[in-house]
């Protein structure tokens, strides 16, 4: 009987485990619809772990603060000023996406101008 338990998967009985890789994949990584493995879990390094699950508890914090605690006053006032500062940093983003967006669909139909002009002549 030669068979290894790190590589053997009993169905109904690795599924704890799976759900855990599966879980930690969809925080660390991001990842939801893909086949994560512990292969993809090792890839980080702790500095990133720690950094990921930092930046979700104090995410957490916020809307348990926001939600449960915060008088609706102020809560309205804290979304209010984080959809602003938001936008603020969002506004000039998309504007730039458009702009390059715009620049290279010109660019794009240019060269294509250019390729219907110069098809079939041979430049020696």
């Amino acid at each position: 009987m030669s068979t290894d338990a790190s590589t053997s998967y009993d169905g109904l009985g690795s599924l704890p485990f799976r759900f855990v890789v599966w879980l930690l994949a969809a925080i660390l990584l991001g990842r939801l619809f893909q086949n994560n493995s512990l292969y993809d879990l090792r890839q980080l390094r702790a500095e990133q772990v720690l950094l990921r699950l930092g930046t979700h508890a104090v995410i957490g914090a916020f809307a348990y603060w926001l939600l449960f605690v915060a008088r609706p006053d102020a809560a309205a006032i804290v979304v209010v000023a984080s959809g602003g500062f938001i936008a603020m940093w969002m506004l000039p983003w998309a504007v730039v996406r458009m702009m390059t967006y715009a620049a290279d669909t010109e660019e794009y139909a240019k060269a294509r101008k250019w390729e219907a002009i110069t098809d079939g002549r041979k430049f020696d």
